[in-house]
């Protein structure tokens, strides 16, 4: 019920989807309102007890004043710094709302609409149905707290599923969503008969303590034997340290397909 693009079109606006058709979420409508607007820079500079952020490639917009924002480098004992934008000075600079506790330059930094609530929420919310984006794009996830996944993949059934390439086929081409975050899990699978497919994961900081894709928890004492991976590229082990994470209960029956690095 609703305008698609037909095989191979290009050039069209895709009309949005409601929130639910045929058993597949658009977390793009009501009421989970995500939006692909993740924004990254390599060049950022903060000083010690300021909230000044700076960047000469001059990447920002008075629209993305309240957006959430993560700084390499600048958080305390040179960690990352997890803040909102509270002031747009100039495309230049901003004003955030948490003083950097380490000074840093060349600092990697990401920001936007930090969408771990309407994910989450759609996960929680599913009947073992698909959640999906209508649409490609970058998509912006934070930590909750210290040590706990921006994504939990915790309901049976539930499936990330990004935007399919041209054709129906995603041979040769990476997946048109990519999950951007820094710092905690940024998925972590928490129960059986979950999936994730056509989705990027990765960490545009580069963050040393950052786990891309971490499967079950800690200690889980329960195995996770029948989630699935399919046609994903997710970055783990990464020369700067961004890496995956097996929890010491999984079980060795699960499906990794696709291409993965």
């Amino acid at each position: 019920p609703a305008d698609v693009l037909f095989q191979g079109e290009s050039g069209a606006q895709l009309n949005d989807l409601m929130a639910s058709v045929n058993g597949t979420f658009n977390l793009k409508s009501t009421p989970f309102n995500a939006h692909a607007d993740a924004q990254t820079t390599s060049d950022g500079a903060m000083t010690a007890g300021s909230p000044s952020l700076s960047s000469a490639s001059a990447p920002f917009k008075v629209t993305d004043l309240g957006k959430a924002i993560i700084v390499g480098g600048a958080g305390a004992a040179g960690g990352l710094l997890q803040t909102t934008i509270a002031n747009y000075i100039s495309p230049s600079q901003v004003s955030l709302a948490t003083s950097a506790a380490t000074t840093t330059s060349g600092a990697g930094v990401l920001w936007g609409t930090d969408n771990r609530t309407a994910i989450q929420s759609a996960i929680a919310g599913n009947g073992s149905e698909t959640i999906a984006w209508a649409a490609p794009g970058n998509y912006m996830v934070t930590c909750p707290d210290s040590g706990n996944p921006a994504i939990n993949m915790s309901t049976f059934g539930a499936t990330l599923m990004g935007a399919s390439g041209h054709a129906g086929t995603d041979v040769g081409q990476l997946p048109s969503v990519q999950i951007l975050g820094s710092g905690c899990p940024i998925i972590q699978i928490n129960a059986n008969g979950v999936g994730i497919e056509r989705v990027l994961i990765r960490d545009p900081i580069g963050s040393a303590s950052t786990i891309a894709l971490q499967i079950g928890p800690v200690n889980n004492p329960s195995p996770l034997s029948t989630f699935t991976i399919a046609k994903s590229s997710f970055v783990c082990q990464k020369s700067n340290g961004a890496k995956c994470y097996v929890g010491t209960g999984v079980s060795t029956h699960f499906a990794l397909r696709g291409y993965f690095s």
